[in-house]
């Protein structure tokens, strides 16, 4: 804008949205009725991201940054609620973005919101239910984020279960106070997330451990880029031993058991029941996670 003092100006101050309304809004279920967890955005007409209430507009996503329910894929913005949120809009023209992991229809669609609207009520469609026909999604790497905002993202992205992994980074220990050696369960038993840990070596690598009965620690070894500068090779991951005894192992059983009693069976007819990630899981959760390469397990229920 030109100086006070100066006789004439090109500049120009024009109000983009006189009016802006608070809705409260539900995201439910076409077929069931029922409110549903999603990931969301919402755009103004000029194409600036709004969020629900309690989320960021400009989401951080470098590393150990803004871990909380949202995510930024590229560079479009989205948020995480749970079927329920409230919002500020602008009276006009909205558009809508919706997900629901693969088995539902995406969403994307123009709102007119008017002067005045309190509620927004929004619907999702499923085109898919592979948990009928045994089938688990999940996610087996995951960090950073807190259990309750896992069950969240697991919930919004149509993934059955999440190994959220405690693990050191240096002098940086991130997700140990989260380890219950319980899992945490969704309302409807179709979501769970159980802490496990990701131990660690620079030379002989990182090995998951899901599912644990109990932590192993030490969690890192051997110095950087691992533990911290300094720290002697204890001894092989491969002798990591539990406080009960035997020597840690990858815990099929343990995953098998968990998916037998802990999620809520669809399907008596169901021969084995499959765990798939990697691609699929497409950074299924919030920045500051990671998701596997790609594998599938098959175990016999």
């Amino acid at each position: 804008m030109a100086p006070r003092s100066s006789p004439a100006s090109n500049a120009r101050i024009e109000v983009l949205e006189t009016h802006k309304v608070w809705l409260h809004g539900q995201v439910v279920d076409r077929e069931t009725g029922h409110p549903t967890p999603v990931r969301l955005a919402f755009h103004s007409a000029d194409g600036r991201y709004i969020p629900p209430y309690g989320h960021r507009t400009e989401i951080n996503d470098g590393w150990f940054q803004d871990y909380g329910a949202d995510v930024k894929l590229m560079d479009s913005s989205f948020a995480y609620v749970d079927g329920t949120f409230q919002v500020e809009l602008p009276v006009g023209d909205v558009y809508l973005e919706m997900t629901k992991g693969f088995e539902y229809q995406p969403v994307r669609r123009r709102l007119e919101i008017q002067p005045g609207q309190r509620d927004l009520k929004l619907e999702i469609e499923r085109i898919a239910n592979l948990r009928s026909n045994g089938w688990v999604s999940a996610d087996t790497h995951v960090h950073f984020l807190s259990p309750t905002t896992a069950l969240l993202e697991a919930g919004a992205e149509g993934l059955n279960l999440v190994n959220l992994l405690a693990a050191q980074w240096g002098d940086l220990f991130t997700n140990v106070g989260d380890i219950t050696n319980e899992p945490l369960l969704s309302r409807d038993k179709e979501n769970m997330v159980w802490v496990g840990s990701e131990n660690r070596q620079h030379i002989l690598g990182h090995i998951g451990l899901l599912g644990p009965r109990a932590p192993v620690f030490p969690m890192s070894a051997a110095g950087p880029d691992e533990s911290y500068l300094g720290d002697p090779l204890w001894n092989s991951m491969a002798h990591g031993r539990t406080p009960a005894g035997p020597p840690a192992a990858f815990p099929l059983q343990s995953i098998s058991h968990t998916l037998r009693e802990r999620l809520q069976p669809t399907s008596r007819s169901a021969k084995s029941t499959r765990l798939s990630s990697g691609p699929s899981a497409r950074r299924a959760l919030s920045r500051g996670t990671s998701t596997s390469s790609g594998f599938s397990i098959g175990i016999g229920t």
